[in-house]
């Protein structure tokens, strides 16, 4: 979990090699494991660094990977988020019927029944693939919900780049 977190808060930096270094430890270390709760996060992790880099393929290879591990270990909230980055990286490459349709599902959860992370995240889904030109989503949804990790989530942007390379560096 540590290793994840690292490279989450390497993406934030915008160190993407860093980034990819801990997420592909996580994952060696949670494959010699073999349990499938640390599989499930290890995939999730490499997912998020994998879109972080652009690469479609390990995104896909990723998230089908994390809810395999995820269905193992009975945790639907980890299969939940690691669909999320799956459908960020449908939308990036226009496939955009199933991330309407996870965006749809999380949206009508009651706010109460569901983290507000991820809740967030269905939102902003749902927000910029019904996008018009010249709105910037994001910045709204970042603004709306006090996220802002938000920006990691979305189209790279940057000044947002900016902006969240100085608030990962506050929090560390």
């Amino acid at each position: 979990a540590r290793l994840v977190g690292l490279s989450r808060a390497a993406i934030g930096r915008r160190d993407f090699e860093c980034a990819m270094r801990y997420a592909m430890s996580a994952s060696d270390i949670a494959e010699r494991a073999a349990e499938p709760a640390l599989l499930a996060r290890a995939a999730c992790g490499l997912a998020f660094a994998h879109l972080a880099v652009g690469d479609s393929g390990g995104v896909a290879r990723d998230v089908a990977a994390s809810v395999r591990a995820s269905r193992r270990s009975g945790d639907a909230l980890c299969a939940v988020r690691v669909r999320l980055i799956g459908a960020e990286n449908d939308r990036r490459a226009g496939r955009t019927a199933a991330a309407h349709a996870l965006a749809n599902r999380i949206t009508r959860i009651p706010a109460g029944n569901i983290p507000a992370t991820v809740r967030a995240r269905g939102l902003l889904l749902r927000d910029l693939l019904a996008a018009v030109p010249g709105v910037d989503v994001v910045r709204r949804q970042v603004a709306a919900s006090g996220l802002g990790a938000l920006v990691l989530f979305g189209p790279p942007v940057a000044d947002e780049r900016r902006d969240i390379r100085v608030m990962v560096d506050d929090v560390l």
